[in-house]
């Protein structure tokens, strides 16, 4: 199956394959679509799809393996007072993530960090409270900016990034390729030195990927590791919406740059202009018709109205947008997408960016969106950390993330859907994604679950 077959994702399961799966009956599901495919009359984009379930099917067995037994005892660690029925409730309210796998219901592997990080309020106060008072360095940066006349954040960021494979996985003596995220100089970030590859590079990325990647050739041995280590500063200048000219923002898509136009349009299966997301478009839009107003409607709408969750792989999602639409709820970049989607329907151009988002002692991977403003630009906005500062009523960092990240935004990848160089000859973990990197022989992938990487913050501060 090659790369560009995922747009086949837009073309619907048939119904028998569609009751299978949603109740659960994995092996049913994958001996009616193997039945499929050994029709050789079969159109070629239903064979395609069906084939891309294969890994659906695959991904929604390991992400969903939690009883609500084991469940309870996981949350029970830190709300000891959680029972069976108010856990049961907390399902149906649509709080916990679950599927059924053989008509047995069961949770997101990740769904107990989800209730902790979501919901502060089903924690102890002493909990509740810490949580309210989370990332006070970022709150920092936004005082400074909002209240003391700071017009450009800066950080500097020392990372290293460790991977190697399970023992299980390797095969001696095998050729084994390996594909790490690196960073390359662009996007704020100066003063890029790249302090270690380890083994020998294929090859390093070049400065126009857009999902940059240092490449590994090797023969496979027990106890090998591959580890990329660099420091760099980035440099972020702070947007305010309130100095912005509304007058002079207006524009057709017709009247847009040549080089922003592409990022008005649909890009399949993720970024698709559906009836419900164009209907729901236009009710957000309303008699608006400045575009920097409209980008703000559809921030307030997407921060407010949709839930922060840690979410399945992506492999397993169908349209990224019209999930979080319709289901109100995603995690950063199930969020990014759907804005992004939002406004390009609404004439504004919108891409997606991704990378780790840092902070002294902590580095974890995030993604977060671009908008064009005529007159004024690209504009940077994270709906994530902004839902997230508005559930905690942080106004001040709600209004900041319209418009705004920070320092420690460390953008990697700034193309959704976009194939590595040299292209991977399997299916990817994240065929959309590159955060964490990729490992594959030559006659099959290895699993993510046998990929092991790790982060280490080596030196991460604010420099102004």
């Amino acid at each position: 199956m090659n790369f560009d077959d995922l747009k086949y994702l837009a073309v619907p399961l048939p119904e028998d394959i569609m009751k299978e799966k949603w109740a659960g009956y994995f092996d049913r599901a994958r001996r009616i679509i193997d039945c499929r495919l050994a029709d050789d009359t079969l159109p070629k984009a239903l064979r395609a799809r069906l084939e891309i379930e294969l890994h659906h099917l695959d991904n929604l067995e390991v992400c969903y393996r939690i009883t609500p037994e084991e469940g309870l005892r996981q949350v029970q660690k830190r709300i000891p007072d959680m029972t069976a029925e108010k856990l049961e409730q907390l399902r149906i309210e649509g709080k916990i993530d679950w599927i059924y796998v053989n008509g047995e219901v069961r949770y997101l592997r990740s769904f107990a960090s989800t209730l902790f990080d979501s919901y502060p309020e089903l924690l102890c106060e002493a909990e509740c409270r810490a949580a309210k008072e989370s990332i006070n360095d970022v709150d920092e940066i936004i005082h400074d900016c909002v209240h003391g006349g700071l017009t450009e954040m800066a950080a500097h960021i020392h990372i290293r990034h460790d991977a190697h494979l399970d023992p299980e996985a390797v095969e001696e003596g095998k050729e084994l390729h390996v594909y790490l995220p690196l960073p390359v100089e662009r996007d704020g970030i100066k003063n890029l030195h790249i302090l270690e590859v380890y083994p020998k590079p294929e090859k390093m990325p070049a400065l126009e990927e857009a999902q940059p990647t240092v490449y590994f050739a090797v023969k496979a041995e027990p106890g090998q590791a591959f580890s990329v280590e660099y420091e760099y500063e980035r440099y972020v200048p702070y947007r305010n919406p309130e100095t912005f000219d509304l007058a002079a923002v207006d524009a057709t898509a017709d009247q847009m740059p040549e080089d922003v136009k592409p990022y008005l349009e649909e890009e399949y299966p993720h970024i698709r202009f559906t009836p419900y997301l164009r209907e729901l478009a236009a009710e957000i839009k309303g008699e608006e018709t400045n575009l920097l107003l409209i980008a703000r409607r559809i921030y307030d709408w997407v921060t407010v109205k949709t839930d922060y969750r840690y979410m399945r792989d992506y492999i397993s999602l169908d349209n990224i947008a019209e999930y979080c639409g319709v289901n109100r709820r995603g995690d950063c970049g199930v969020q990014s997408v759907l804005l992004i989607t939002l406004m390009r329907i609404c004439g504004i151009p919108a891409r997606w960016e991704s990378g780790l988002g840092v902070r002294p002692g902590r580095v974890g991977q995030h993604d977060w969106a671009m908008f064009f403003i005529p007159s004024i630009g690209w504009l940077y906005c994270d709906p994530a950390y902004g839902g997230d500062a508005r559930i905690l009523g942080k106004t001040e960092r709600w209004n900041f993330f319209f418009c705004n990240v920070g320092p420690y935004w460390l953008p990697l990848n700034r193309g959704f859907q976009k194939d590595f160089v040299p292209p991977v000859k399997f299916m990817r973990f994240d065929p959309y994604d590159n955060q964490v990197g990729e490992a594959e022989y030559l006659n099959h992938k290895v699993p993510r679950s046998q990929f092991d990487i790790t982060y280490t913050d080596k030196g991460i501060r604010r420099i102004k």
